[in-house]
């Protein structure tokens, strides 16, 4: 039993006596049946708690409860100097997407941030301590999402049977910034319609939902520059 471990009193199985006091043994037991089933380029982590107790007397008060992330990479086909290179590089990655580049190993494979131990790295394996680093002052790398939230209509339009639509089309479709796209959708002429007009159905894509006041006076210029109306 390691230093620091909690041990159960009614524990199920003698074999399961304590809580765990580190990610790695967990995750070294996922990594058997990885290799059971042939995989060469094993690559795994998990994010929980590890229990600990700051003294030897076993007393409610000293135990401690800790959020880590827990890494193992390893690659059948590399050398153990290869295989370290591969976790330094994943431990560089992770910290510099945390917001920084400045961190320190020791000989014993501390991971050290501000003079201060924040987790652990060797051959195979990595482990932080996540409430500590949440303690640093950190800028990290932040991708910008934008949530769009378009608003889409069918328009009806009444036009010449003979008139090139192409010239309404570019202008519907720069009429305003607001409008992201727009897409002929169906063209008829028969029954209910004028012989020398025919009907487009246009679909109108708005970045907007105040498309109330530009559909108004899409519909006032298109009459007055190319004769096109609204059909209700």
């Amino acid at each position: 039993m390691e230093a620091g471990q909690i041990t159960l009193e009614n524990s199920l199985s003698p074999q399961k006596n304590a809580l765990r006091s580190n990610i790695k043994q967990s995750l070294s037991n996922v990594l058997g049946l990885y290799k059971k089933y042939g995989v060469e380029n094993i690559f795994i982590f998990e994010i929980g708690n590890i229990y600990q107790q700051s003294k030897n007397n076993n007393r409610y008060e000293d135990y401690q409860e800790i959020a880590m992330l827990g890494i193992y990479y390893e690659n059948t086909n590399n050398t153990a100097s290869q295989n370290l290179n591969e976790i330094k590089h994943i431990l560089g990655a992770i910290l510099s997407n945390l917001g920084t580049n400045k961190y320190e190993l020791t000989k014993d494979g501390e991971v050290l941030i501000n003079n201060k131990s924040i987790g652990r790295i060797d051959i195979n394996s990595i482990e932080l301590d996540i409430d500590l680093l949440s303690k640093i002052n950190l800028s990290p790398s932040r991708i910008v999402s934008e949530l769009k939230n378009d608003v889409i209509e069918n328009i009806s339009l009444v036009i010449d049977r003979n008139k090139n639509f192409g010239p309404v089309y570019n202008f519907i479709k720069d009429f305003d910034p607001n409008i992201t796209d727009m897409e002929v959708m169906e063209e008829y002429h028969g029954k209910e319609i004028e012989d020398n007009k025919k009907t487009i159905l246009i679909k109108i894509t708005y970045k907007t939902p105040e498309t109330g006041e530009i559909r108004k006076q899409l519909f006032t210029q298109l009459k007055s520059k190319y004769g096109v109306i609204h059909r209700e």
